[in-house]
């Protein structure tokens, strides 16, 4: 049966949406516990934890663009090379864009207050839309490692597909030749079978 190839780009696309989803499961969970007319617990203070929430946010923020600013792109010795690097540094930027909602979440149970985790939905929100990978933002993206003196085209390169049986490929997972495992099984019942021979013919004799 042949497996069925995808490109790089409609993988991280998946994984996009799928984050994206996340983040719209966990608001559903933070609303059975909303408050409604009823005097708040007593908690962390709501303007503490939601500046706190805010603060890390930005931080976060501005070192996701420190850090995309600085992406090494510069050893991109084949396309399939790029199509990686730019799968690790997308999944990098995921990450920092995905911990304020996260610090929000346990903000919101500490401080018995909804204001904090809004605050940090709104912190991933934004980095979602900035990351999202559409074509703009590779093409973008693709003038910064021009700078750098990649030759390759970052869109092309995630849109290939490459050979299931492609030895050094960072995108697939390296497999062995279907017909190696039954050559090493036949290689292995015939010792057998010649150790056993002796064994027979010594039996006959007596």
């Amino acid at each position: 049966m042949r497996r069925r190839q995808t490109t790089t780009l409609a993988g991280l696309r998946v994984v996009f949406v799928a984050f994206s989803l996340a983040l719209a499961l966990i608001s559903f969970v933070v609303v059975p516990f909303l408050n409604t007319g009823a005097e708040p617990e007593e908690g962390l203070d709501t303007t503490v934890t939601a500046a706190a929430v805010f603060l890390i946010g930005l931080a976060l923020h501005v070192a996701s663009r420190l850090f995309s600013r600085r992406a090494r792109f510069s050893s991109c010795r084949s396309p399939a090379e790029v199509a990686g690097l730019f799968r690790s540094h997308f999944m990098l930027q995921v990450a920092f864009a995905e911990v304020p909602a996260l610090l929000g979440f346990v903000a919101f149970f500490l401080s018995e207050s909804v204001v904090p985790y809004v605050v940090g939905v709104a912190w991933t929100a934004f980095g979602f839309v900035r990351i999202a990978p559409t074509r703009r933002y590779i093409e973008r993206l693709q003038d910064e490692i021009a700078l750098q003196g990649c030759p390759h085209q970052l869109l092309d390169a995630l849109q290939s597909t490459l050979p299931a049986d492609e030895p050094d490929s960072p995108l697939l997972p390296r497999q062995s030749p279907p017909h190696a495992e039954p050559e090493a099984m036949t290689d292995l019942l015939g010792r057998c079978c010649l150790r056993r021979e002796p064994e027979h013919a010594g039996g006959s004799e007596t």
